[in-house]
């Protein structure tokens, strides 16, 4: 490889880094928007149940019910998987669900706000990094 190519590696890497960058920050402002407006109660994780990711992975999903303000009940199937299973039958779970949408529910938790926000700025952040060294080695 001559230096041209290294020049476009960088420079790719680096204009790729700042557009994953301004991804993670806009989706992280989008949730904290959306979620900050949701209401948070507790529920019961009734079911625990599996879904095949591959033919030999799966995960643990939990079947979640709760009482939304108005009194009307709600039961929902979490779109976050574990491995190994982290909720139990009886559990009480923290939860946020849309006031105006409450069928819309989420498990409360840090991960699933803010993982994918954070993961995607982490990889921009590694591509800024690395298109830098690239860019001031040629």
């Amino acid at each position: 490889m001559n230096n041209e190519h290294f020049l476009l590696i960088g420079t790719l890497l680096l204009t790729s880094g700042i557009i994953l960058i301004i991804a993670g920050i806009s989706f992280s402002l989008r949730n904290h928007r959306k979620y900050s407006t949701w209401e948070s109660t507790s529920g019961t994780v009734t079911n625990v149940i599996t879904h095949s990711i591959s033919s030999s992975d799966f995960h643990y999903y939990p079947i979640i019910e709760f009482k939304t303000k108005d009194g009307k009940t709600i039961i929902f199937e979490s779109d976050l998987g574990f491995y190994p299973a982290k909720h139990k039958q009886g559990q009480q779970v923290s939860i946020l669900y849309d006031k105006v949408a409450p069928d819309n529910a989420v498990l409360n938790l840090k991960s699933a706000k803010w993982a994918a926000p954070f993961t995607i700025g982490a990889f921009g952040v590694l591509a800024v990094v690395i298109g830098g060294i690239i860019l001031s080695i040629t």
